[in-house]
């Protein structure tokens, strides 16, 4: 989709370049590539999110050295690890 009104917006500046279409078709795709690229990052950041979530509920992946963040949300079974791996590195 971002293509497309990449696309559309490239075609309404070249349009009001030749004289053909009004400034305010170029705002217009403007504003709809906008919203596009903002769909596309909100679809990126729910996948990558839910992925995350993905692999929490699976119990695999995740290195308790690395972390340096407690209060995640987990659950109870992992927070001592966690605090134990951050208290560790102080």
């Amino acid at each position: 989709m971002v293509r497309a009104s990449q696309t559309a917006l490239d075609l309404a500046r070249i349009q009001y370049k030749a004289g053909l279409t009004d400034f305010l078709t170029v705002l217009d795709s403007e504003r709809t590539l906008a919203g596009d690229q903002d769909q596309l990052a909100q679809s990126q950041v729910s996948a990558v999110t839910n992925l995350i979530s993905l692999y929490k509920a699976l119990g695999g992946g995740w290195d308790p050295a690395t972390l340096h963040y407690v209060g995640y949300g987990g659950s109870a079974r992992c927070r001592p690890q966690r605090v134990a791996a951050v208290a560790g590195q102080s």
